[in-house]
C-alpha cells in the first residue's frame, strides 16, 4: 500500500524537488507504519519515465514558448559565374519586306563635249561626155579621152586609175535608142550604143554621157 501511495505523489509532483511527508502513524486495519521521508537521492536514476508521471506533470515539463527572433541580415552576393560557352548560330530570319523607293537623287554634271571628227573623203566621182562622132564636151568633161564611132566608143580616164570598187553608168543624149558601160580595173569604159530598132537593134552612133562613182 506504501509503494501505491508513493507512486501517486510521484504522478503529481514536479521533478526538480521532490518531497514527500507520510504522516508520522497511521492506522490502516491495524497495522502501524513508520514515517518516511523520499528524496531524490532514494530514486534511482533513470527509473522514473515519463508514463510514470500524471499528464499535469507531463504538460510543466514544456516552458513558454519563446519570442520570435529577429530577421537576419542579407547575406553577401555571390561572386559573378563565368561566362558560359557560345550557343549554336540561330537559323536565317525570313527575308524582310521591300523598302519604299528612295527619292531620286540630283542630276549629274554634264559632261563635256566630244571632239568634231574629220570630214571624210569625197567619193572619186567621173563625168564623161562625147558627141555621136566621139568628140570630148569639153566644157562638161574632165581627167578622160574618147575614141571610136559608129556606135562602139572607149573613154580612158586619165591617169589609169584603180577603179575596182567603182561603177560605170550611161545615158544616151538627144536620140533614142540603148547605151550599155563596161569598166574595168584600171579606168577604160567601153561605151555600146544602138539605135531603137525592134526586133534586132543595131549598132548606132549616139552622143552620151558617162558618170563614174568610187
Amino acid at each position: 500500500m506504501f509503494s501505491s501511495i508513493t507512486k501517486g505523489l510521484l504522478r503529481g509532483s514536479k521533478p526538480v524537488v521532490l518531497v514527500i511527508a507520510v504522516v508520522a502513524a497511521m492506522s490502516v486495519g491495524g497495522t502501524a507504519y513508520a514515517t518516511k521521508f523520499i528524496t531524490g537521492a532514494d530514486i534511482k536514476d533513470g527509473s522514473v519515465t515519463p508514463s510514470d508521471l500524471s499528464k499535469g506533470a507531463k504538460n510543466s515539463l514544456h516552458g513558454d514558448r519563446g519570442f520570435r527572433g529577429f530577421k537576419g541580415s542579407h547575406g553577401d552576393g555571390g561572386s559573378i559565374g563565368a561566362t558560359g560557352a557560345k550557343g549554336d548560330t540561330g537559323a536565317t530570319g525570313a527575308t524582310g519586306a521591300t523598302g519604299a523607293t528612295g527619292s531620286t537623287g540630283a542630276s549629274g554634271t554634264a559632261g563635256t563635249n566630244g571632239t568634231n571628227g574629220t570630214n571624210g573623203t569625197s567619193p572619186v566621182y567621173y563625168f564623161v561626155e562625147a558627141t555621136s562622132a566621139g568628140v570630148l564636151v569639153g566644157t562638161r568633161t574632165h581627167l578622160a579621152t574618147v575614141s571610136g564611132a559608129t556606135g562602139v566608143y572607149t573613154v580612158t580616164l586619165t591617169g589609169a586609175p584603180n577603179t575596182t570598187a567603182c561603177v560605170a553608168s550611161g545615158t544616151l543624149v538627144g536620140a533614142v535608142g540603148n547605151i550599155t558601160t563596161a569598166l574595168n580595173n584600171v579606168g577604160v569604159i567601153t561605151v555600146n550604143t544602138f539605135d531603137n530598132v525592134s526586133p534586132a537593134p543595131a549598132a548606132a552612133a549616139r552622143a552620151f554621157t558617162v558618170t563614174v562613182h568610187c
